[in-house]
């Protein structure tokens, strides 16, 4: 009975540690998954803007929907696709735009991370503008994102659509 008795400790001892392993990774894993959960949007789905010589300001909304604090980098990337509409068809490539992205009050972004607390917003605008010599009737698309620095992998990109227009077609 001492020999039954042994082997039952040593078998639950294997399966404890089994099972305690097992948790221990999925906590970190949850842990990890928690950490890249964040919402980028543009303020009232307003992603598509004229730019004339004054430029186009997109107000944008960062929100941590972790539970717990993070902190986030924000990009901006012009990309190659098209993003013309289809009542503004255009044959032309699109064009590279200078885009600054701007706290509430105006002061470069670049290179700051933004901290949010779970569930905590953060308002800021993209401002683009147009170089001078670029095509009219132009489009640019603009990928906005916010990556975490304790998620490896780029979150939640929004495009940006901005079209540049013929000044003397008014």
């Amino acid at each position: 009975m001492c020999v039954q008795f042994k082997y039952v400790i040593t078998v639950f001892r294997k399966q404890f540690l089994t099972l305690f392993f097992l948790v221990m990774g999925l906590g970190v894993f949850s842990g990890y998954s928690q950490s890249c959960n964040v919402e980028l949007s543009v303020e009232k789905n307003r992603n598509t803007k004229s730019a004339d010589e004054s430029g186009a300001e997109f107000w944008m909304v960062l929100k941590n929907t972790s539970s717990s604090s993070a902190s986030y980098d924000l990009s901006a990337l012009s990309l190659e696709e098209s993003c013309a509409t289809k009542n503004k068809m255009t044959s032309a490539a699109n064009v590279k735009l200078d885009v600054n992205i701007l706290s509430q009050e105006s002061n470069s972004l670049a290179g700051k991370g933004i901290s949010l607390k779970a569930g905590q917003t953060y308002k800021f605008k993209v401002f683009v503008t147009v170089p001078k010599g670029t095509k009219y009737g132009t489009w640019s698309c603009i990928e906005v994102k916010a990556k975490s620095s304790a998620c490896k992998q780029d979150i939640n990109g929004t495009m940006l659509r901005v079209f540049v227009p013929d000044p003397s077609e008014g």
